[in-house]
């Protein structure tokens, strides 16, 4: 309903003036190949307008140039409205989708045992796309936000006048269902929250060589305690970054790529 109030908040005045009526059919195809996100939710909206939708390419399916994903029929106003708001959906979330797709192809080529997630630094009000665009690429999400799990950044521990020992060692006293994470900036810093108990080291904006030499260390302390790379990983350095043999390699990078090119087409019907 908000997708759909954006870019319709009360008619389509130009389909008003022009008398259009009949039924009409709507038809969403891919324009290069990747991975498929967020079919449902285009569906979604067509039948907000009346329209009967079919799925041909469900969240998660592989697609190719110029396979249908979904097509819809019914009312010719209907159809008007339903496309744009279908489409942005369609895009971002095939986009988000085929990015994380291709991170983790690249990183299973290197460290077949390194997973791929994402981090909750989305684009303002996709998150509910961006989400489920990983999740049908392949990924997780490393945090949904701040009430589902423990990370101490510096700044909290700054905050709690508290160092990164301390910050541990209070958290750890107080739950006993959650892992408690640290996010650190150096190596000396990532080695110090191991031997304090921490349960995740976050490694942030480290080199890959600096990773690398970080996770040896933090597996003879603990081979338990999870080793994380994060901050400035795309694309171009993942593989890098996956030579260095984290457990989790961690990005944002997925939800700033270009839209997923999605042809629509719409015919009247006799």
């Amino acid at each position: 309903d908000g997708f759909i109030s954006e870019d319709m908040p009360y008619c389509d005045l130009t389909a008003e003036l022009l008398d259009i009526s009949g039924e009409a059919k709507i038809t969403f195809f891919a324009r290069e190949d990747g991975v498929v996100s967020c079919s449902e939710e285009a569906t979604a909206i067509c039948k907000k307008f009346g329209l009967k939708s079919s799925i041909l390419k469900n969240s998660g399916d592989s697609c190719i140039n110029g396979e249908v994903l979904l097509y819809a029929v019914g009312d010719a106003k209907g159809v008007l409205a339903a496309w744009k708001p279908s489409q942005n959906i369609l895009e971002y979330g095939c986009s988000v989708a085929t990015a994380t797709a291709k991170m983790i192809k690249a990183i299973k080529t290197v460290s077949p045992d390194t997973r791929f997630s994402t981090t909750r630094k989305s684009i303002p009000g996709t998150k509910k796309i961006a989400v489920k665009g990983v999740l049908s690429g392949g990924g997780y999400p490393h945090r949904l936000g701040l009430s589902e799990s423990v990370l101490i950044f510096s700044q909290y521990a700054a905050l709690a006048k508290k160092d990164f020992a301390e910050c541990i060692k209070l958290a750890k006293s107080k739950t006993r269902e959650h892992k408690i994470g640290v996010e650190v900036k150096t190596p000396s810093d990532a080695i110090t929250a191991a031997k304090a108990g921490a349960d995740i080291v976050q490694c942030d904006k480290l080199s890959p060589d600096e990773i690398g030499a970080t996770v040896r260390e933090i597996k003879l302390i603990d081979k338990n305690i999870t080793v994380i790379a994060t901050g400035g990983i795309t694309i171009q350095n993942i593989s890098e970054y996956a030579s260095a043999k984290p457990d989790i390699i961690v990005s944002s990078s997925v939800y700033y790529q270009k839209p997923f090119d999605i042809k629509v087409e719409i015919e009247r019907m006799l």
